[in-house]
């Protein structure tokens, strides 16, 4: 809908938003600026466990085993 509403040149609201941008999800060399002291295999557990959602990583508590 907002494709359609907001973003199609035929839209009475088109160029009137402010982010433009679609976000995407953190990649697996981001994750050790969440978690720097997992090693790499605990990185890319968590990784695949919680993806590149940045509000997912930040819920987790480094300090308890993520199973």
């Amino acid at each position: 809908m907002i494709r359609q509403q907001v973003l199609d040149p035929a839209a009475p609201l088109y160029r009137r938003h402010t982010w433009p941008f679609e976000l995407k999800p953190l990649t697996l060399p981001d994750m050790p600026a969440f978690f720097p002291q997992y090693t790499a295999e605990q990185a890319i557990e968590t990784y695949a466990v919680l993806g590149g959602m940045p509000y997912y990583l930040i819920s987790v508590d480094a300090q308890i085993g993520l199973w």
